[in-house]
């Protein structure tokens, strides 16, 4: 056996490959590729379609698609392994998420550090500027939340649908124009109630229609729903906290309800709108020289209220029994005012 000879399959596989690379590199360098965008003036959060074409073209794949602030990156492989096969026409479609913000952005397509070819397309704001936020900006659990939807429009705003689909929550309108459209379009503003929401990250999308039969997405944000804590301040002062048990041994924190007043506070142990307990805590300190506490319940669950005075540090608790229908309880000797 010569020397070296077993390695010569190998150097000669190397070398057709680097050959085959080579053609391929040199015919993609020597031609154009076209990009057309469709539609070729978008509107935020419409469907974007890049599509590409050239005449003498070997074929082509599709590596990554990328975005780099307002720029789309097409990164492309020959498809052929070696030796490509002869040029010939060669098109492909690239479709990608709708783009939320409008302005100019700019489409490249790559291969390796080579640039194909690049096309500049304006994503356009829809003519009738349809936008939704949520109320209250920060929500939480505890809260009731609202979209509200603002539109220009020439004629009436019809609510017409919410779905929601775990996280994602979707609102359709219907924009009504009349026969004769007036002078400038008015801003119309729409609510819809979300009601309480799960802790937890959301989107929210807005639906028009765009014929009798079609809706367009013209609308997209996201918002989170936090935690309510399970602590109420009245006074800016008193602590109070609620512990509960059912009669099959689940237990729970009561949660305070929105809307509490400086020294009142409602409670829930389940659902927002199901009221267990309120709890006030008055200023008594004029007339005996002491903090008053008052409760009354709706509810016959085990339950223990905790108020705890930030000042002093002094605790008050509370008691129902599981079974007995919780009693007013009113304690105009609660805490010794300083």
């Amino acid at each position: 056996m010569l020397p070296g000879h077993s390695s010569f399959p190998l150097r000669s596989a190397r070398y057709w490959l680097g050959l085959g690379l080579l053609i391929c590199s040199t015919s993609l360098a020597a031609e154009e590729l076209e990009i057309t965008v469709e539609p070729s003036r978008p509107t935020p959060f419409e469907a974007v379609n890049f599509h590409l074409e050239g005449a003498e073209l070997p074929e082509l794949q599709v590596v990554e698609v990328r975005q780099e602030l307002r720029t789309f990156i097409i990164e492309l492989d020959a498809a052929c392994p070696v030796l490509c096969p002869p040029a010939s026409f060669f098109e492909l479609d690239v479709e990608v998420e709708p783009i939320s913000s409008f302005g100019t952005y700019t489409v490249r397509a790559e291969i390796g550090d080579q640039v194909l070819a690049t096309a500049e397309f304006e994503v356009a704001p829809h003519f009738l500027e349809p936008r939704a936020f949520i109320e209250p900006r920060l929500p939480t659990d505890n809260d009731q939340v609202q979209a509200i939807v603002t539109v220009l429009s020439w004629g009436e705003v019809v609510t017409e649908e919410v779905r929601r689909d775990g996280s994602v929550i979707d609102l359709t309108i219907d924009v009504v124009f009349p026969p004769i459209l007036p002078p400038t379009p008015e801003p119309d503003l729409r609510v819809f109630e979300l009601g309480d929401l799960p802790p937890g990250s959301y989107t929210l999308r807005l639906f028009m229609h765009s014929g009798p039969n079609d809706l367009s997405q013209v609308w997209m944000t996201e918002f989170q729903i936090a935690d309510a804590p399970d602590v109420a301040l009245l006074m800016d002062r008193f602590e109070v906290r609620v512990r509960w048990m059912d009669f099959v041994g689940d237990q729970g924190v009561g949660r305070p309800l929105p809307g509490a007043s400086e020294d009142s506070v409602l409670f829930s142990f389940f659902e927002r709108s199901n009221w267990e307990l309120m709890i006030k805590v008055l200023d008594g300190c004029n007339e005996n020289g002491h903090f008053w506490v008052l409760t009354g319940g709706a509810t016959d669950l085990d339950y223990e209220i905790e108020i705890t005075d930030t000042v002093t540090g002094a605790t008050w608790r509370g008691f129902n029994d599981l079974g007995s229908l919780a009693s007013a309880v009113s304690d105009n000797l609660a805490f010794v005012c300083p």
